[in-house]
């Protein structure tokens, strides 16, 4: 009975169940945790950050902004430069007149009569000093007699000249060695202020309709259009209760 049953029962126990759990274990679970976690995370992550956020945003800040703005600030330099050397007799103003842009003088009084005597002179050169004659800003003239007195050739628009600031306008297109050619359309002038237009247009060519002209303040038509054999214009609704003096006024 002892020599049978004891070597059958103990061979057989220990041989099965300790080698088989031992190695299933540890093989298996071990070696595949280990290398997946680091293997993918780790350089997936890294490189993608610092490779497209960085290239992307450097070139894109410095290349846009930096040269638009830079040839914006300049191009103003150049423009105002002339302003400042301009002559001491006159000022110059950038801004369009009648459709026309350029520089123009801001005149006065005084300037204004250097002004058109250069430009009567050499008209190409005063309008490289001073701009087109027709875009000067003449608002704070109140004095025009005599501007263009007996100048036979000068036929430039002057539509543009803001006269609302002159009182008199004696003798300005007044020919006098012979017959002025002015002949240009000058009825938008404001002349409100105006109190004497004797001998404006005498012995001139000029022929426009004026008629909208407010003469309500004139005081001295006298010889305005005396020697002026074309001017025919109804200036019938001209108020003229203020005039002391028509003689010879056609």
């Amino acid at each position: 009975t002892p020599a049978t049953l004891a070597p059958t029962k103990s061979p057989t126990t220990p041989a099965t169940l300790a080698p088989t759990k031992s190695p299933t274990t540890s093989v298996t679970v071990a070696p595949t945790k280990s290398p997946t976690t680091p293997a993918t995370l780790a350089p997936t992550k890294s490189p993608a950050t610092p490779a497209t956020l960085a290239p992307t945003k450097s070139p894109t800040t410095s290349v846009t902004v930096a040269p638009t703005k830079l040839p914006t600030t300049p191009v103003a330099t150049p423009t105002n430069s002339p302003t400042t050397g301009a002559p001491t007799i006159s000022q110059v103003a950038e801004g369009p007149c009648c459709n026309v842009t350029g520089s123009a003088l801001v005149a006065d009084d005084n300037n204004i009569r250097i002004a058109v005597n250069e430009y009567l002179n050499d008209a190409s050169s005063a309008m490289a000093t001073y701009g087109p004659i027709n875009c000067w800003d003449t608002s704070r003239v109140t004095n025009m007699s005599d501007l263009f007195f007996d100048s036979l050739l000068f036929n430039d628009p002057l539509g543009c000249w803001n006269t609302s600031s002159v009182t008199t306008f004696r003798k300005m297109f007044y020919g006098d060695s012979s017959r002025t050619r002015y002949n240009q359309d000058i009825s938008s002038w404001d002349t409100s202020s105006a109190i004497d237009m004797s001998f404006m247009f005498f012995k001139s060519w000029f022929n426009q309709n004026i008629q909208s002209w407010d003469v309500s303040s004139v005081k001295d038509m006298s010889n305005m259009f005396a020697n002026t054999p074309l001017f025919n214009h109804n200036i019938s609704s001209w108020q003229v209760s203020s005039v002391v003096t028509m003689e010879k006024t056609f």
